[in-house]
């Protein structure tokens, strides 16, 4: 990932807090996802952070599992949620995923656009072997190639990624990927897309006028 210091000092400066879950998620699981199972769900989720979506996969009694490459978020979630401690673990999920599974449903929200394009690929990949045929892959927040952000940083050889922000929302968090339609399709070859959506938000107040886009989508595995 070659973010791993980054995220842990920003968790361990206390940032990065946010509790409840999100919306965008609530809304794409319960629309599309809950619909095809009357069974108890399976779900993984990349980049569990503060653990604010783990609330709502609670109340759907889904068996919920999670990663994160921040040794200190998952030990604060070991406090607040102790009932999953052996289901909520650290690892680097481009390079390996700790749980057999399979899963019906992986989750991601925006984690793993902190990564150039070949590890996004190699996580996908890696995730063949714990889903099965038809699972779900749920993505919020895959930023876009049109947001504003995209001509900040400094360039990587990776064309859709940028670096070493020095100020504003990316400021320490390392590498951050961009996506065009195109791109992400790409990357998502293998998958039905059932739903994309292509979400722009300019901000009037404070009026500086900066372009946030990002992409939410639902996929079933062929």
């Amino acid at each position: 990932m070659g973010n791993e210091t980054h995220w842990e000092k920003l968790y361990a400066d206390t940032k990065h807090q946010s509790i409840w879950p999100w919306s965008d998620l609530v809304t794409l699981v319960m629309r599309h996802v809950l619909p095809q199972y009357s069974q108890t769900l399976e779900v993984l989720e990349l980049g569990c952070g503060a653990g604010a979506n783990i609330p709502f996969f609670q109340s759907l009694n889904a068996n919920y599992f999670g990663v994160d490459i921040s040794t200190t978020a998952i030990e604060q979630l070991h406090v607040r949620f102790p009932e999953l401690k052996h289901s909520i673990t650290t690892a680097d999920f481009c390079r390996d995923l700790p749980f057999s599974g399979p899963f019906d449903l992986v989750v991601d929200r925006g984690s793993l656009t902190h990564n150039e394009s070949e590890s996004i690929r190699n996580c996908l990949e890696s995730l063949k072997k714990r889903t099965h045929s038809n699972s779900m892959l749920v993505g919020i927040h895959w930023l876009s190639t049109e947001s504003a952000h995209y001509n900040y940083g400094e360039p990587t050889v990776d064309p859709y990624c940028r670096t070493n922000f020095t100020s504003g929302r990316f400021a320490g968090v390392g590498i951050v990927h961009f996506a065009s339609e195109s791109h992400l399709r790409d990357i998502l070859k293998e998958y039905e897309i059932i739903s994309l959506q292509h979400v722009v938000i300019e901000n009037r107040e404070p009026s500086d006028y900066s372009k946030v886009a990002y992409w939410n989508f639902v996929a079933r595995r062929h």
